[in-house]
């Protein structure tokens, strides 16, 4: 993969249909992205699906991923 066929991704997918069509395609890379809600909701759920979702993303391409979560309580 290109340097420009890398950077030309900007969003990549939750894994769920309905939550990237609510978010206009996905999550936003090189951007903060804040989750909330009630207690038990599956906040910290959707994180771990997306920590796989993006390793799945760009394994699939070649390249090496990291992603950063930072919890507020």
């Amino acid at each position: 993969m290109t340097e420009i066929e890398r950077d030309s991704i900007t969003t990549f997918s939750t894994g769920c249909p309905i939550i990237d069509e609510t978010l206009g395609g996905g999550i936003r890379l090189g951007q903060i992205t804040e989750l909330y809600g009630e207690s038990g909701c599956g906040k910290t759920q959707l994180c771990i699906q997306l920590s796989l979702e993006v390793q799945r993303t760009f394994r699939a391409r070649g390249q090496e991923a990291s992603e950063y979560f930072f919890f507020h309580i």
